[in-house]
């Protein structure tokens, strides 16, 4: 996936809580995301940070369109991407609990932040790189300084 012939992935946001009784579990996911992008554009013989890192969330998407406030553009590929990204969550979460590495405490409600990071392909499927449960909760539309 790429943006303007840099390098970016999907970064996505979901909220997971468990009820007081142990085994209901919710899953809320964030239909406001960011696009990660490097910031050298992207050459596979150029190894180094700034071209081959996404780390710089500078694209808010949401279900409908992309935002932008230097460059606004309308992404076809987000309305496509959202729906993958949230089933792969949903899976993941649900294949953890049914094989006992997620579990919750009786008499105790839990929730848990987390994103995923996702890369489109050219047939526009979304790929899983990696969950992240110690990311930062960043907005740069939002005059947030990072910490």
């Amino acid at each position: 996936l790429t943006r303007k012939g840099q390098k970016c992935h999907i970064k996505f946001y979901s909220l997971l809580q468990c009820a007081e009784d142990g085994v209901s579990w919710s899953l809320h996911t964030c239909k406001d995301c960011f696009l990660c992008v490097a910031s050298n554009p992207w050459d596979p013989n150029d190894l180094d940070y700034d071209t081959q890192i996404t780390t710089k969330r500078c694209v808010r998407l949401t279900k409908d369109e992309a935002i932008d406030p230097q460059n606004p553009i309308q992404w076809d590929g987000w309305p496509v991407a959202y729906p993958q990204c949230r089933r792969g969550v949903i899976h993941a979460v649900q294949t953890a609990i049914a094989e006992g590495k997620l579990r919750g405490r009786p008499g105790k409600k839990q929730f848990e932040v987390f994103s995923g990071d996702y890369l489109l392909d050219t047939s526009n499927f979304a790929w899983l790189i990696e969950f992240n449960f110690s990311m930062v909760l960043f907005d740069p539309l939002a005059n947030m300084e990072l910490t």
